[in-house]
């Protein structure tokens, strides 16, 4: 009972944050209503598994997200957050395929909504990407797009490996033509840089999976955030030039938001650096120690050590496959802290394995990899 009670909780979060996603496509932004109906729908997915007494403490987290009146990273956050705990206590087939389910009829109503004439397809030319002809398909822009349609097919390949890991080479050759249309129609080039890595990782494993590539993974975030923050504050760099060049000026932009940073905001956060659509901050590194600070990318840094070692210990190795490609397209989007991308929680879910087989597991498989 009290596990279903948890996938009542998480099916209330997948629907809150499918409202939210088509109040922000069809209107540009968020209602009073909308915010009224979602922190109500979060309320209720904390009581509903939660005695009385208990959801009392944590009630101001619904309070607190319906006044808000932009979507900002550090609020995400904490919506994150809760969404970890929920799926620490849901079974990983009933959170892969729920996620995997509403993923797939937000992409069909998009397309319908398309097809219909209430959404268009948008061009627009991008300069900096050699003067492109890029479309959103209605979904508002390309890179969005691209990023959803991904991680709806990652969520895909994790659904059916659970079943038959037989058909993953199969099915990952399939999905080939799908990923080079995704690429012609968005031009995103992350989303195909990432999807080559996943590939190579899958196809060879036994390379992959060693202890030199066991430590760079779980040092990964640290490394990426570290190298970022050093080329945002050595901008006139000739080398942090070039490197900007090929990520489309994004360095540059975190230049101009880093340098505006005090101590305080760097340990805590500022709601200043919030994204907006004229300078967006196309980092999930950089934009969450802006938003929330050292201490919550620590949070996270925390939650992903657990996560990935884990993964390790159970000898995953799709699922790490699948957690590095969620990293390096971090590298320049949002993704993993980007939620309203519904299919985005597959990054969560796979860091969110129950503790308990975590616990009873530990003693047998230590010794294989050192940890």
């Amino acid at each position: 009972m009290k596990i279903k009670s948890f996938h009542c909780s998480y099916i209330l979060l997948l629907l809150t944050t499918f409202i939210r996603f088509f109040s922000m496509i069809l209107q540009g932004s968020e209602t009073i209503v909308v915010r009224i109906l979602t922190s109500l729908l979060i309320l209720l997915s904390f009581v509903i598994h939660t005695k009385y007494k208990k959801s009392i403490y944590i009630i101001f987290i619904p309070i607190v997200l319906l006044f808000i009146q932009k979507v900002t990273t550090g609020t995400f956050f904490l919506v994150v957050l809760y969404t970890v705990y929920i799926l620490k206590h849901c079974k990983l087939k009933f959170a892969v395929y729920s996620t995997l389910l509403f993923s797939v009829v937000t992409i069909v109503a998009m397309f319908y909504l398309l097809g219909l004439g209430i959404l268009e397809n948008t061009g627009k030319i991008y300069n900096l990407n050699g003067g492109r002809l890029r479309y959103d398909f209605g979904w508002g822009n390309p890179n969005f797009l691209s990023m959803f349609v991904g991680s709806t097919l990652l969520l895909l390949l994790y659904y059916i490996n659970y079943f038959n890991k037989n058909n993953l080479y199969v099915l990952s050759l399939l999905l080939v033509p799908v990923l080079y249309f995704t690429y012609l129609a968005t031009g995103t080039k992350t989303f195909i840089v990432a999807w080559v890595l996943f590939y190579l990782t899958v196809i060879f494993k036994p390379l992959f999976i060693n202890k030199t590539t066991i430590k760079i993974i779980l040092l990964l975030p640290l490394l990426l955030l570290a190298f970022f923050y050093w080329a945002a504050m050595n901008y006139d760099n000739t080398f942090v030039k070039t490197i900007d060049v090929m990520l489309t000026g994004r360095i540059g932009l975190y230049n101009l938001f880093l340098t505006q940073t005090t101590n305080t905001s760097l340990l805590l956060g500022d709601v200043k650096f919030v994204r907006s659509f004229d300078k967006p901050l196309d980092s999930a590194y950089i934009s969450l120690l802006l938003t929330g600070g050292i201490i919550s990318f620590l949070v996270f840094y925390f939650i992903y050590l657990k996560g990935v070692n884990f993964l390790f210990l159970q000898k995953d190795y799709l699922a790490i496959s699948m957690v590095t490609y969620y990293l390096v397209y971090g590298v320049t989007e949002m993704m993993f802290l980007s939620i309203l991308c519904i299919p985005n929680l597959l990054f969560w879910i796979l860091l969110s394995r129950r503790e308990k087989y975590y616990q009873l597991h530990r003693l047998k498989t230590h010794l294989t990899y050192g940890f």
